[in-house]
C-alpha cells in the first residue's frame, strides 16, 4: 500500500520548522508519546516523517486518524505500517500495528470479525515472544471498558501487569492498572477494584504516565467503575475536579473520546437516581455526537432504558434496531421486550445477554432480576427460582450493595408469587426481604430502584398492614411522579385499590390538558368501565372510531392500557 492522502480535518502536513519536544515519540512501546498539549507539533513530525516512508510515522498517523474518528484513514495507515513492519522482519511492532487495528474496527466500525480477526493476527506474531512490552499491549488491544468478557480482561491486564512491571514501562502499567481495576469493580472486588483504579489516576495525575492515550483509557475505566457501582457522588467529583477539557488540545485527541464516554455514563447514573432531566440532556448529547460505534451503541441503549422508564416502547425500540447482538444494549432489550408482553422472547434474550458478559457480576445482576419477574410472568417458577439463586449466590460474592439490594428484592417477588416458599403467611416474608432491600440502597443514587422496591413492600403490606402500605406507595409514586415515569400509574392503581383517596392524585394532571373536549368525555366512560362498542353506542359515533379515540387518550397520558386509563379518571374524579 503506497502512502496514503492527508486528510483535510486533522492537520498533517509537511512543515520546515519541526517540533523540538522530545515528548512526542513515534517509538515508545505503544506506538505513540503524547501529552495533551503537542498534538500541533505530533502532527507536523509525522507529516515530515511520513515523507520517508517511515512505518513508525505511519502508526502514528494511524492513532493520530483514530482519535479523531477518520477511520479508514487510521486503518489505511496502521495496514501501511503492519505490513512494512513484517517487510522488515519486525514482528514485534506489526502485532502492535495490528493490535491498534483491533481497537479501530471493535470500537471504531463495529466491524467484530474483522477486529477478531486482527487481534488473532497479532497474537499469533507474538506467540514465540511472550516477555515483550508489545506483547502487554496485544493483550490490552481494547479499551477497558470496551470487554464484554470480564474475565478475558482480567486475565489479560494481569499478563500486562507483570509485563510492564518487569521491564518499566509506565504507559503499560498505567493501562495495566486501569483496566484490571475495572475487571476487578465489574466482578464485585469493589474494593480492591478501585484501589488500583486510583492508583492508575495517581500515575495519571502525578505525571508518572502523561501520555495522553493512556490517560484518557484510564479515566474511561474509571467512568465505567463508577457508573457500574452506582457511584454518581465519586463519578461527579472526578468530573470536577479532572479538568478534562483542559488536557484536551483543541479539535481532538483521546480526551473528547473520554468526554462522550462520560456523558454516556453520567447520563445512565443521573437517570437512575431520578435526575431525568439533565440524564436525558447528556445522554441525547451523547448518541448526537457520538462517532465511534461502541459509543453510539452505548448511547442509544441508555436512552432507550429511559424511553421504557417513559413508556416510549415504539422510540425505545427505533433507538435498540440493529443492536440485537450487542453487548450494550442486552438489559435494554430485555425490558423492552418484557415491557411490551413478549416474555417469551425476553426470556431468550436474557439467557443470550448472560451468555456474552461472563464474569461481569455487576452487569448480569439486573438482567437475572429481571428475569426474575419475566419468569414469574411466563409462568415458570422454576426458571425464576433459578435466577434468583443466582442473584443471591452473586451478593454473597460481592461487596456491591446495589447486588445485594437486587437479591433481597427478588426473593421477596419469588415469596409473593410462590406459596411453596411462603408457606402459609407469604406476605411476611417478603416484606422482610423489601424492608432489607431497602436498608442496602444509600442516598439517592438508586432512588428509581428503591421507588420500585418500595411499590412491591406497599403490595406485600396491602392485607397485612394498610396504612403502611399506603405510606410505602405514596413514597414510590413520589419519585415516579417527580420524573413522570411510566411506573406511576401502577403506584396510583394500587393508591385506588387500597382507597387512599388524597395520595391517588395523577403524577401528571396536567396531562388531561391536552385532550380533546370529546377524548375527556370517553374517559369518563371509561372510568364507568364501558367498552368501546359502548362508548360507541352511549355517543352515537362508530366503534372504530370509539377506539380511535381511546388510542389517542392512551398516547397522550402515557398509559398502556384501558384499565390504567379508567383508574386515572377514577382518581381525578376523587379529587375534584
Amino acid at each position: 500500500m503506497g502512502q496514503v492522502p492527508h486528510s483535510a480535518t486533522y492537520p498533517l502536513t509537511s512543515t520546515t520548522d519541526l517540533p523540538h519536544n522530545a515528548g512526542v515519540d513515534l517509538s515508545c512501546s505503544v506506538g505513540l508519546h503524547l501529552r495533551a498539549d503537542e498534538a500541533h507539533d505530533a502532527a507536523a513530525l509525522i507529516a515530515a516523517e511520513l515523507a520517508s516512508g517511515s512505518p513508525d510515522a505511519h502508526l502514528g498517523a494511524g492513532l493520530l486518524y483514530f482519535a479523531v474518528a477518520e477511520f479508514a484513514l487510521s486503518a489505511q495507515h496502521l495496514e501501511t505500517a503492519f505490513l512494512n513492519y513484517k517487510a522488515a522482519g519486525r514482528r514485534r511492532r506489526a502485532a502492535l500495528a495490528a493490535s491498534h487495528l483491533t481497537r479501530v474496527h471493535f470500537d471504531g466500525t463495529g466491524k467484530q470479525s474483522v477486529a477478531a480477526g486482527w487481534l488473532s493476527r497479532a497474537r499469533r506474531l507474538l506467540a514465540d515472544d511472550p516477555d515483550c512490552a508489545e506483547a502487554g499491549w496485544v493483550a490490552l488491544a481494547l479499551i477497558g471498558c470496551s470487554y464484554a468478557n470480564i474475565d478475558e480482561l482480567q486475565q489479560h491486564a494481569h499478563l500486562a501487569l507483570a509485563v510492564a512491571q518487569r521491564l518499566g514501562d509506565a504507559d503499560l502499567e498505567c493501562k495495566a492498572l486501569g483496566d484490571s481495576g475495572l475487571a476487578l469493580v465489574s466482578r464485585g472486588a469493589i474494593d480492591e477494584g478501585l484501589a488500583r483504579l486510583d492508583e492508575a489516576m495517581v500515575m495519571a495525575s502525578s505525571g508518572e504516565c502523561d501520555n495522553v492515550w493512556v490517560v484518557g483509557q484510564v479515566y474511561c475505566d474509571l467512568v465505567t467503575a463508577c457508573s457500574r457501582t452506582g457511584d454518581l457522588h465519586r463519578l461527579e467529583d472526578w468530573l470536577a475536579t479532572a479538568q478534562v477539557g483542559e488536557r484536551a488540545p483543541a479539535g481532538a485527541g483521546p480526551p473528547n473520546l473520554l468526554l462522550n464516554h462520560c456523558q454516556i455514563e453520567y447520563g445512565t447514573l443521573l437517570c437512575e437516581a431520578g435526575r431525568w432531566n439533565e440524564g436525558e440532556l447528556a445522554l441525547r448529547f451523547a448518541v448526537d455526537a457520538s462517532v465511534h460505534f461502541v459509543q453510539r451503541a452505548q448511547s442509544r441503549a441508555a436512552l432507550a432504558g429511559l424511553r421504557i422508564d417513559q413508556g416510549r416502547l415504539p422510540e425505545a425500540a427505533g433507538l435498540l434496531n440493529g443492536l440485537e447482538q450487542r453487548a450494550e444494549a442486552q438489559l435494554s432489550l430485555v425490558r423492552l421486550h418484557h415491557a411490551r408482553g413478549d416474555d417469551d422472547l425476553a426470556a431468550a434474550v436474557a439467557r443470550q445477554a448472560l451468555r456474552m458478559l461472563p464474569g461481569d457480576r455487576l452487569r448480569t445482576a439486573p438482567i437475572h432480576a429481571l428475569l426474575v419477574d419475566v419468569e414469574l410472568s411466563r409462568g415458570n417458577v422454576k426458571g425464576a427460582r433459578e435466577a434468583e439463586r443466582a442473584l443471591a449466590e452473586y451478593a454473597g460474592q460481592t461487596s456491591s450493595r446495589t447486588v445485594a439490594a437486587l437479591a433481597e428484592w427478588a426473593a421477596g417477588r419469588l415469596w409473593l408469587a410462590d406459596p411453596h416458599t411462603g408457606g402459609d403467611q407469604p406476605p411476611h416474608g417478603a416484606v422482610a426481604h423489601f424492608e432489607s432491600a431497602l436498608r442496602e440502597l444509600r442516598g439517592d443514587e438508586r432512588s428509581l430502584l428503591a421507588a420500585d422496591i418500595q411499590l412491591d413492600l406497599a403490595r406485600a403490606l396491602a392485607d397485612v398492614n394498610r396504612p403502611q402500605a399506603i405510606a410505602e406507595a405514596r413514597r414510590a409514586l413520589a419519585t415516579y411522579g417527580r420524573v413522570g415515569a411510566h411506573r406511576m400509574h401502577a403506584a396510583q392503581a394500587l393508591l385506588h385499590e387500597l382507597g387512599d383517596a388524597a395520595a391517588a392524585v395523577p403524577a401528571a394532571p396536567d396531562a388531561v390538558r391536552t385532550l380533546t373536549g370529546r377524548e375527556r368525555e370517553i374517559l369518563n366512560l371509561l372510568a364507568q368501565g364501558l367498552s368501546n362498542p359502548q362508548i360507541a353506542e352511549r355517543l352515537v359515533i362508530s366503534p372504530k372510531t370509539a377506539e380511535h379515540h381511546v388510542g389517542a387518550i392512551l398516547r397522550k397520558l402515557q398509559l398502556s392500557s384501558r384499565s390504567e386509563a379508567a383508574v386515572y379518571a377514577a382518581t381525578l374524579a376523587m379529587n375534584s
